[in-house]
């Protein structure tokens, strides 16, 4: 009968390689779902470490928050800075404080506040003091 149509020959051979081509398509296919399964068992250990990762860049940014509304002052010039600066943009002074640095700052700045806020000034020690002078009659 095979022998007598070699139609039903070439539709075998058609079917063979059709089926060759859809055997390879599959082993494909189920290579790149072993591959996705392979991937998706590290997941839960990926997910964990992304939301340490997520609870770290709150913390960092609450930080952040709190140094944004406490501005530092410049050394030099006076002028507000942001923290994050190193060089104030004002008058290009380092921002690194050294212990100089900061008894400058203090002294330059804290002498004419309290000098505000007295409504004397101190006396020196050296000068007399000044008392009314009483007239008194006899």
């Amino acid at each position: 009968m095979v022998e007598d149509n070699p139609s039903v020959l070439d539709m075998m051979c058609e079917t063979i390689t059709e089926n060759h081509k859809l055997l390879a398509q599959t082993r494909d296919i189920t290579y790149n779902v072993r591959a996705e399964l392979v991937s998706l068992r590290s997941l839960p250990q990926e997910t964990e470490r992304l939301s340490a990762e997520i609870e770290e860049l709150k913390k960092e940014l609450k930080n952040l928050k709190e140094n944004f509304k406490k501005p530092n002052l410049c050394l030099s010039c006076g002028n507000i800075v942001l923290p994050r600066f190193k060089v104030c943009p004002h008058c290009g002074e380092n921002l690194h404080v050294t212990p100089e640095k900061a008894v400058k700052m203090l002294k330059t700045y804290t002498q004419p506040a309290v000098r505000n806020l007295c409504s004397h000034p101190p006396r020196l020690r050296s000068e007399p003091s000044k008392k009314p002078t009483e007239t008194r009659e006899n």
